[in-house]
């Protein structure tokens, strides 16, 4: 009788122990997953901003490829400019644009003067402020204009424009 009682305790100690390994196992192999899920999200992440490093340090060689032919070609340009200077500032005020929008909450019409300043009216006082890029390209997106578009609008990096374009949707997504 105290054999068969031993035994029968012996086999519910190896149950209860075979659970318990089974459990911690489950629990290990579900913490090895995680890891390597936040390990391949790192790896992914550093991808992502190598590639958009590279796209940059190219579009910056370009740029200042094309800065060094505008600076080969200034005296002849300036020479120009020097002879008429009525054309140097139309073609400077032609750059400015101007994008009325009409702000919802305040019933009030604020208006571009240019791409980086608003001039906001309440009635009794006028505001300016300078609109930053973030905010420039995210209203020109919001028109529906393209992120080529934009960059030459702003005279900002293609890539440049993508990058705030998709920080603001992930910063959106995240919210």
């Amino acid at each position: 009788m105290i054999v068969e009682l031993l035994l029968l305790f012996s086999f519910l100690l190896h149950g209860l122990t075979f659970v318990l390994f089974r459990q911690w196992k489950s629990k290990q192999t579900k913490l090895e997953e995680l890891e390597k899920n936040v390990q391949d999200q790192v790896k992914s992440m550093e991808e992502l901003l190598s590639f958009h490093l590279m796209e940059l340090k190219e579009e910056n060689h370009d740029f200042m490829k094309q800065l060094q032919n505008q600076q080969m070609t200034s005296v002849d340009t300036h020479a120009e400019e020097a002879s008429s200077p009525e054309t140097a500032i139309e073609k400077e005020k032609s750059k400015e644009t101007t994008t009325p929008e009409i702000d919802v909450t305040t019933n009030t019409a604020p208006q571009y003067t240019d791409s980086k300043h608003l001039i906001q009216t309440d009635g009794e006082h006028e505001d300016t402020v300078e609109a930053s890029e973030t905010a420039q390209v995210l209203h020109y997106y919001g028109k529906g204009l393209s992120a080529d578009d934009i960059a030459r609008k702003l005279h900002m990096g293609k890539t440049e424009v993508e990058l705030l374009l998709k920080f603001h949707q992930n910063e959106t997504n995240f919210s």
